[in-house]
């Protein structure tokens, strides 16, 4: 079963917050990008790299006033990487990044993971975009 994580922006002490009331904020994503969730990832400004996840344990549909539907991660931990993966440098990282709380991208986590940077991934990621398609896209939520 795939596995990704949902990668978000914040102020430095939300992923922490967050794991200690025990859950993140609704987020807009689809049905079948909820059942494969299994971490967050809060970027905070002047961040270089990577270095925790949050574990998400469960996610419940939720119902905004807006008719939209949206799914309540509820974080159980917080986990350190082994090895913090830098974020690199460049301008599709400067235009993927989410730049506000309520903007998100997921990504598959083993290929973050295994990545030398976040910058590396995408540049693999839109090099495998440009071999099934000629209309390169940058990868969103």
């Amino acid at each position: 079963m795939a596995s990704s994580v949902l990668i978000t922006t914040h102020h430095r002490t939300a992923l922490a917050a967050a794991c200690e009331r025990g859950f993140w904020m609704p987020v807009p994503i689809s049905t079948d990008q909820a059942f494969e969730l299994s971490h967050l990832i809060v970027l905070t400004p002047g961040l270089t790299a990577i270095e925790e996840v949050g574990v998400i344990s469960d996610l419940e549909p939720w119902i905004e006033p807006d008719g939209i539907e949206r799914w309540l991660p509820f974080l159980s931990q917080r986990r350190h990487l082994r090895h913090p993966i830098p974020l690199g440098s460049g301008r599709l990282l400067q235009g993927w990044l989410p730049r506000s709380y309520d903007e998100q991208r997921l990504l598959d986590l083993d290929a973050l993971l295994a990545a030398d940077s976040l910058a590396d991934l995408l540049k693999v990621m839109m090099r495998g975009a440009e071999r099934r398609d000629t209309r390169v896209q940058v990868p969103a939520a």
